[in-house]
C-alpha cells in the first residue's frame, strides 16, 4: 500500500472512532460496539492491494463518518415511556409541529401510490412504455 494511501486509511479510522466517541458519549454499550464494528471492518480490509478497493473503502468509511455526525441521535429514557433526545447541532433534519388543523387530502381515485398497481400484476404498469 502507497504510503499517502495508508495514511488516509489511518486518518480515517483514526476519525471515525473520534465520532464514534462524540456521537454516543456516556453510552458504554454503544462506545464498546462501535469499537468493535470499526475495528473488524479496518481489520477485515487490511490485506487489501489493488489501489482502487482501498479509495473504495476509504470512501465508504468517510461516507459512515458522515452518516453518524448527521443522522444519529441519542435519546435516553428519563421516566418510564418518556425520552430525552440529545440532538447536536450539525443534525441534518428538520423539525415542523405537526399542525392540527391541516387538510389532509386523498389521493385521487383510480390512482395507486408506491407501485401497488404492479404487485401481484405480470403487465407493466400505465406509465412503463412498451418497447
Amino acid at each position: 500500500m502507497e504510503n499517502f494511501l495508508r495514511r488516509q486509511v489511518l486518518a480515517q479510522f483514526k476519525k471515525l472512532h473520534q465520532t464514534r466517541k462524540l456521537i454516543f458519549n456516556g453510552d458504554e454499550r454503544a462506545l464498546i460496539e462501535s469499537r468493535k464494528l470499526i475495528n473488524e471492518g479496518f481489520k477485515k480490509n487490511k490485506y487489501l492491494k489493488e489501489k482502487l478497493e482501498i479509495q473504495k473503502e476509504i470512501q465508504f468509511a468517510i461516507d459512515v463518518r458522515k452518516e453518524l455526525e448527521n443522522n444519529v441521535i441519542q435519546a435516553v429514557e428519563t421516566k418510564p415511556g418518556v425520552y430525552e433526545a440529545n440532538v447536536r447541532d450539525n443534525i441534518l433534519m428538520e423539525n415542523y409541529m405537526f399542525n392540527p388543523d391541516a387538510v389532509l387530502t386523498k389521493p385521487a381515485k383510480g390512482k395507486k401510490c408506491c407501485n401497488s398497481e404492479t404487485q401481484g400484476s405480470k403487465e407493466p404498469s400505465n406509465n412503463i412504455q412498451k418497447k
